[in-house]
């Protein structure tokens, strides 16, 4: 059944480029993403076990229900009422450059507080993972995060980084008269990216950097993988940072742990194609009465509502509190070999399957292609039509980090990346125009 989904997973990365002739849709990179990531798993290295059927038919039956709708979106043409006679709204977003500075600015401060503690930690021998186990509300050795610093950090700190990102990777690769903002301002912006990559003593942070970044690259360009062909300045400056942006990843896996054993390869390997796996020794856990029938779906976008029902009544609606205890049951480890230890890491579908089955995991599934496609047409149109239009091209990055980052968990359950939808919103203003 592997093979089957890879095979699967292929055609449709070839039947999806030559439907949309791009390679930034969305079905194309998740197609190409599973198919990647789909052979690893079953080539089982490093004794990797098998993952099951089930998981595979599941993954298949995903990605079907998403290549749906984003191809049924593709010919939506959405009607919107006329404004007023004496009104003429217009389509173009500028960016809002003060209310991003006050943001940046007020995160560095946040941040650099919680980094005095990495600096302390590093210094007194603490590996990343120690300084990761902290910044997961654990306590080490005296260090630990207050609730008030995990508030934060979960609804203002997250929220905004993974936004600013998403402007940054933009303005770098920006040609200089539509720059966003200057030098200085990316300055702090990456100063700040990657003080939180250290605060969290994983990886993610860089690498979703390094993804949106390749992906900015080839949105602003409009442009294809025969770019690549042509290498010019702007070409060889963006596979730069790119490397830097590894470059730093390795070294900090390679310290992450403190142990002269460490696989780097092994690491990378299990971190990307060990969720299968996962997946197939995890499904015993949901029963039909885990269903939460639409809930997981909205999770990350139903916490503002039920946030105050909790503050209240002292806890969540029973339904919603499922959606919560999915990441709790995928936490404790478990060997998916005989020497690798696992955990959390599962593909969207999971989530998608406590909805109602495998019901669920096509409807939740067609839903997000839906989303997925709308956003990215818009940021396409956005593109060819006002080059100083990036809003939704922000947004779509926002897209490109949920695919890419599907192998983790599915990003509609995390509060802060729902969020950072809006806090993108908020870096950029309407421009209204009158009809006088």
């Amino acid at each position: 059944m592997g093979v089957l989904f890879v095979i699967f997973a292929v055609l449709l990365l070839f039947i999806s480029y030559q439907y949309e002739k791009s390679i930034y849709s969305p079905t194309v990179m998740l197609s190409f993403f599973w198919a990647l990531i789909g052979l690893g798993s079953v080539l089982s290295l490093y004794g990797m076990y098998t993952a099951d059927d089930k998981t595979y038919f599941v993954c298949l039956i995903s990605l079907l229900a998403f290549s749906l709708g984003t191809f049924s979106t593709k010919h939506i043409r959405i009607v919107m009422s006329k404004p007023p006679a004496d009104i003429r709204i217009s389509n173009t977003y500028s960016f809002n450059k003060v209310i991003y500075v006050v943001c940046v600015v007020l995160m560095l401060a946040f941040c650099s507080f919680r980094f005095f503690n990495v600096i302390k930690m590093r210094q007194m021998g603490y590996s990343y993972n120690a300084i990761r186990m902290v910044y997961f509300g654990n306590e080490v050795g005296g260090f630990s995060s207050s609730y008030i610093e995990s508030a934060i950090e979960i609804y203002l700190n997250l929220p905004l980084l993974y936004a600013a990102m998403t402007v940054t990777t933009l303005n770098l690769v920006l040609p200089k008269g539509q720059k966003l903002f200057g030098k200085t301002i990316t300055a702090l912006s990456l100063i700040w990216i990657i003080m939180a990559q250290f605060i969290t003593g994983g990886r993610t942070t860089l690498y979703v950097f390094a993804v949106e970044l390749i992906f900015a690259f080839f949105i602003v360009k409009n442009a294809d993988i025969s770019i690549f062909f042509n290498m010019n300045r702007n070409v060889y400056k963006m596979l730069l940072i790119v490397v830097a942006v590894l470059g730093l990843m390795v070294i900090l896996s390679i310290n992450r742990t403190g142990s002269p054993t460490y696989n780097f390869m092994k690491s990378i390997y299990t971190d990307f194609c060990g969720c299968f796996t996962h997946m197939s020794l995890r499904w015993k856990i949901i029963t039909d009465n885990d269903y939460t029938y639409g809930i997981s779906l909205l999770s990350g976008l139903l916490r503002p509502i039920v946030l105050p029902i909790k503050w209240v009544i002292g806890s969540y609606p029973q339904i919603y509190s499922k959606t919560i205890e999915i990441g709790e049951l995928l936490s404790p480890p478990i060997y998916i070999g005989p020497s690798i230890e696992y955990n959390a890491y599962v593909l969207a579908p999971y989530y998608f399957y406590y909805d109602c089955g495998i019901l669920g995991v096509f409807f939740d599934s067609l839903v997000c292609g839906v989303f997925c496609e709308f956003v990215y047409n818009k940021a396409s149109e956005e593109s060819a039509q006002n080059a100083k239009n990036r809003l939704f091209a922000a947004l779509y990055l926002l897209i490109v980090y949920s695919i890419f980052t599907s192998m983790i968990r599915y990003s509609g359950n995390l509060v802060y990346i729902v969020y950072a939808f809006f806090a993108v919103r908020l870096f950029f203003r309407r421009e209204c125009t009158s009809a006088h």
